[in-house]
């Protein structure tokens, strides 16, 4: 449940992010019920920005997470579920770091919220995966010779992606599933953002169906029936139904 103290303002939000792209929209979100600012959430890795997300929907909506997937072998409907509390504690990141291989010596920093947020506007993966390695690749150097990020072997790419996974698990958060139908194992994926988003929306639409009930009963304003506790918006909801 959320906070009734949060209401009018997390109406604002919803009603602003709604023409955002889920990456902005993350920001926007911590910047606002975070107590971040703009610059300082920009640079947060990816997981840590995730874990911050989390951290607001377990205040908001609890601990408890349900979601539903689709088998992709049979697209039969499959659960997801997890607490927020069990999810393991994110290890200490450093700023950048240093892969060496066959000559090869890479400085590098984990991809960070910002760099989706600007990104976002990319329509091809590829240009996503080109943006991510100019911004995150920061130094290439093969022997004593500067390499563009671009031009980056595969193979070095390959290992210093498997390094900033590594070093950031929440940035990609999966899950192991079984079909209970066919039986075929896959590992999901889980976006926090999105199915904050999309929890979000769903309350957002079922406060304001509520304010206009009670408006439209009572005469009352928008702002008297959002500063109700919840328990006494649905009493007055259950009076107009007896």
């Amino acid at each position: 449940m959320i906070f009734t103290r949060d209401n009018e303002q997390l109406l604002l939000v919803w009603e602003e992010s709604a023409r955002l792209s889920p990456a902005r929209r993350s920001l926007q979100f911590l910047q606002r019920f975070a107590s971040c600012q703009e610059g300082a959430v920009a640079e947060l890795p990816v997981g840590e920005r995730d874990r911050r997300l989390l951290l607001l929907r377990k205040d908001w909506f609890g601990d408890e997470v349900e979601g539903i997937t689709q088998c992709p072998q049979c697209q039969t409907k499959v659960e997801i579920e997890f607490s927020i509390s069990s999810l393991p504690a994110p290890e200490r990141m450093l700023t950048t770091r240093n892969t060496c291989i066959d000559d090869y010596q890479v400085q590098w920093r984990l991809p960070n919220a910002g760099d989706l947020a600007e990104l976002a506007d990319q329509s091809d993966a590829s240009g996503v995966r080109n943006g991510l390695l100019q911004r995150c690749l920061i130094d290439v150097k093969h022997g004593e010779s500067k390499v563009d990020s671009l031009d980056c072997p595969e193979e070095i790419i390959q290992k210093v992606g498997a390094e900033m996974a590594a070093a950031d698990p929440l940035a990609d958060s999966r899950f192991d599933l079984r079909c209970p139908d066919c039986q075929f194992q896959w590992l999901a994926s889980f976006d926090i953002g999105s199915f904050l988003w999309r929890e979000v929306d769903t309350w957002a639409r079922k406060l304001l169906r509520e304010v206009h009930v009670l408006a439209v009963a009572y005469g009352w304003s928008e702002q008297s029936i959002l500063a109700m506790s919840t328990a006494r918006r649905n009493r007055y909801l259950e009076m107009l139904d007896a």
